[in-house]
């Protein structure tokens, strides 16, 4: 099948649909061929869909040498704990305790002066 194309205000053709390509088609241009009635855009023709499909760009791998790879050693342990900077780490029960119950008569101490 021929194919004509218009880009630029230009009409190109006949083409065949492998030299479609080659001639620089573009899925914004317009195509016809005979038995439509119309020109469409490129892309909406189901026969140069594959045309103007993304390609994947080629991956490279590079290997890596053994030498390379830093020792599982080189990493702290998941399991270690470290203190916040600044923390003294005088944190004890009878402290917490007094936090919680200090609180505890400071606010009912307010509530019975709004009673």
């Amino acid at each position: 099948m021929e194919y004509y194309f218009a880009e630029g205000g230009e009409q190109r053709g006949p083409f065949e649909l492998e030299q479609l390509t080659a001639q620089g088609l573009k899925p914004e241009a317009l195509v016809w061929h005979d038995g439509m009635t119309d020109w469409k855009p490129a892309r909406e023709l189901p026969e140069l869909a594959g045309l103007f499909t993304p390609q994947q760009p080629a991956v490279t791998v590079t290997p890596v040498s053994v030498s390379t790879v830093v020792p599982p050693t080189a990493y702290p342990s998941p399991l270690s704990y470290q203190p916040a900077i600044g923390a003294t780490g005088n944190t004890n029960g009878m402290a917490i305790a007094s936090l919680f119950w200090g609180s505890w008569g400071w606010s009912r101490c307010c509530a019975m002066d709004l009673a």
